[in-house]
C-alpha cells in the first residue's frame, strides 16, 4: 500500500492575490495591497502572467506607473510542488512570500509563511 502523498503548496496558497498592471497607477496599486492586508501587488499582464512585484515599503513618487517601479522576475513556485520544500526555500532565502504560477508563468496564487 504506498504512503500517502506528502502535502503541496496547492493546500495552502492563497488564491486571492492583490494584482495590478503595468501602467496603473502606483499608489492605487499599494493603497489597494494595503488595505487588503498585503505587502505587495502582482505586477501581471492582461493574461494574468506575472511580470514582476511592487511593494508597499517603495518609495512611490507621485504620478509613478507600476511599470516604473516594479521589480522582474519574483521567486515563484508550482501548486504541485511539496510544500515542506517550498517553505524550507522560504526560510532558507529569507522570503516571506512566493508566487504560485503555472508553468506559462500565468498567476495562481500566492504562498506565505507564517
Amino acid at each position: 500500500r504506498a504512503s500517502p502523498a506528502p502535502p503541496r503548496v496547492s493546500l495552502t496558497m492563497e488564491a486571492s492575490v492583490p494584482v495590478c498592471l503595468p501602467d496603473e497607477s502606483a499608489v492605487t496599486a499599494l493603497d489597494r495591497a494595503r488595505a487588503a492586508g498585503w505587502g505587495m501587488c502582482v505586477v501581471v499582464n492582461q493574461a494574468r502572467v506575472v511580470q514582476g512585484r511592487v511593494t508597499v515599503a517603495m518609495d512611490v513618487p507621485s504620478g509613478a506607473a507600476v511599470e516604473d517601479l516594479m521589480e522582474p522576475g519574483p521567486a515563484t513556485v508550482r501548486a504541485h510542488e511539496d510544500l515542506a520544500d517550498a517553505l524550507g526555500r522560504m526560510a532558507k532565502r529569507r522570503v516571506a512570500t512566493l508566487l504560485v504560477t503555472t508553468p506559462e508563468g500565468v498567476l495562481l496564487g500566492a504562498l506565505r509563511s507564517q
